[in-house]
């Protein structure tokens, strides 16, 4: 069965922003499943993950454009609270 009557809920370009965004995550299976599916030398190994590593980074800063402000200032503030060891010292008595 077809979906032919198929209406994204969101705009195209946010689908391929979150796409980009998650694609750029998937840099660190590329660097390992690489060099053991192809036998390479150290060499060929820094090179693939020096390029995979560029180029997985500019992925996900063209997906934060494409996305906005709006969604990083909220995996900003994600971050921030989770690691945030000034609101921990706050809260503890001396």
């Amino acid at each position: 069965m077809l979906m032919t009557n198929f209406v994204p809920t969101m705009p195209l370009k946010k689908i391929i922003g979150y796409c980009l965004f998650g694609l750029s995550f998937t840099k660190w299976a590329w660097i390992f499943l690489l060099p053991t599916i192809f036998k390479m030398t150290l060499t060929q190994i820094t090179i693939s993950t020096t390029l995979i590593t560029v180029v997985c980074e500019g992925i996900f800063i063209v997906s934060l454009f494409i996305l906005g402000k709006d969604f990083y200032q909220s995996i900003k503030s994600r971050f921030a609270n989770k690691f945030n060891l000034r609101k921990k010292n706050k809260n503890r008595l001396d």
